[in-house]
C-alpha cells in the first residue's frame, strides 16, 4: 500500500481527527469526572445537613418536654405536695418591711 492509500483510509476512519483532538477529549473527560464527583459531594453534604436538622428537632423537643416538667414541678401546689411529708408548711404571714435609718 502506498502512503496515499493509507492517508485516505485514515481520513475515512477518522483516526487522524481523533488523535488531533485527543487532548481536548481528555480535558472533557476530566471535566466530566470533576462534575460527577462534585455532584456526589453535594448530595453527601445535603444528607448530612438533613440528618443534623433531624437531630436538632429531636433535641428541641427534648428541651421543651424537660422544661415543661421543671415548670410543673415548681408550681405552688406541687411544692406543697412534695413537702407535706417533711412537715413543712406554707408561710401565710405578711412580710415585714425593714427600714434602716442612715444618719
Amino acid at each position: 500500500m502506498s502512503t496515499k492509500e493509507t492517508n485516505k483510509k485514515s481520513r475515512i476512519l477518522g483516526t487522524d481527527i481523533i488523535f488531533m483532538n485527543l487532548p481536548y477529549l481528555l480535558f472533557l473527560a476530566f471535566l466530566g469526572v470533576i462534575y460527577i464527583s462534585n455532584t456526589h459531594a453535594a448530595e453527601r453534604k445535603l444528607r448530612e445537613v438533613q440528618g443534623l436538622k433531624k437531630d436538632i428537632k429531636e433535641a428541641k423537643s427534648d428541651y421543651i418536654s424537660i422544661q415543661q416538667k421543671i415548670m410543673h414541678g415548681a408550681t405552688q401546689t406541687e411544692l406543697q405536695r412534695k413537702t407535706k411529708h417533711d412537715d413543712l408548711k406554707e408561710n401565710r404571714s405578711i412580710p415585714e418591711k425593714l427600714v434602716v435609718n442612715r444618719s
